[in-house]
């Protein structure tokens, strides 16, 4: 399979950046404009394969002008110091509260390490980026790549604070981050991306909103595809909804939350066979369970 692939929006790349043990889970996207640029980064590792995408579309590493990055969770930003060092003239684009956490990566990793378990052997590691290579956004800046081709950052919280969604305007292309979901179309089936310790529904289904008001035409997943398919946010919505409802429901019948996790692994887990090993299938399924728990906690508590 090749793992490069054209989008149907002209000059955005698929990568497929590979995750130890698993394919078709994490998706760079590569833009051959005027001034070139990738949006996500995957992992450490993944590094040398992005590099070698950039080669395949004639892209040097010198010539790469911006690193975006739509959050910094490890799955998405964890490379973006390698190829920070590798690309010497590319600037590092993140929101701004993500900003210090990528120049000083510890307390990240070690967030990460908490969430994803025995999964973190996977993950590769963090290389710091001076805060000089790195331009900060808020939501609402628009960085031009070329006439008629401009990314629009649109701020996404709900999955995580420092989150946004860059949009292409001029062709309806809306990169989703975690912000829709895990979608994989060959598994005909959605995966919520509701991590601890920051998922908060309210504010994900706003996102939802405003990321539909936007009218796009191709949502680009990073779990994992480029779909014509806008309706998949409406989907997501119902799911998200659903899932954590589903969630609660179980706690207050259980009331103890390692059985409600236990549960939903025992629940899930099959039907992630297929397209996850076991262990990776069993500690998403934990994950997005926990952040859910987590998040009702809070709630309650006012």
């Amino acid at each position: 399979m090749n793992d490069l692939q054209a989008t149907s929006i002209p000059k955005v790349y698929l990568l497929d950046a590979g995750l130890k043990g698993v394919e078709q889970y994490t998706a760079v996207y590569l833009l051959a404009t005027q001034e070139p640029a990738i949006v996500d980064t995957a992992f450490s590792y993944s590094a040398p394969k992005i590099l070698s995408g950039l080669a395949e579309l004639g892209i040097a590493p010198q010539e790469l002008r911006y690193i975006v990055l739509t959050h910094i969770h490890m799955d998405h930003a964890g490379g973006a110091g390698v190829l920070a060092q590798a690309c010497p003239n590319a600037r590092v684009v993140v929101h701004e509260s993500g900003a210090k956490f990528l120049a000083e990566p510890a307390k990240l990793v070690q967030s990460v390490r908490r969430a994803v378990g025995t999964l973190f052997d996977r993950y590769g590691e963090m290389v710091p980026i001076p805060m000089e290579r790195m331009d900060t956004v808020r939501g609402g800046e628009s960085l031009a790549l070329e006439y008629e081709f401009t990314l629009r950052f649109i701020y996404a919280p709900g999955h995580a604070p420092h989150q946004c969604c860059p949009f292409i305007p001029e062709h309806g292309g809306l990169f989703v981050a975690d912000a829709c979901g895990i979608y994989r179309k060959h598994a005909e089936q959605m995966s919520p991306t509701t991590a601890p310790p920051a998922f908060l529904l309210g504010e994900s289904l706003e996102t939802l909103n405003e990321l539909k008001a936007l009218q796009p035409k191709t949502l680009l997943f990073p779990h994992y595809g480029a779909y014509d398919e806008p309706q998949l946010l409406d989907r997501y919505a119902d799911y998200l909804t659903r899932w954590v409802a589903e969630v609660e429901r179980t706690y207050d019948t259980m009331q103890d939350e390692e059985a409600v996790v236990h549960h939903f692994v025992r629940k899930l887990g099959p039907t992630y066979r297929g397209y996850y090993d076991t262990e990776m299938g069993e500690q998403e399924i934990e994950m997005n369970t926990r952040g859910v728990l987590l998040y009702l906690k809070r709630q309650r508590l006012g």
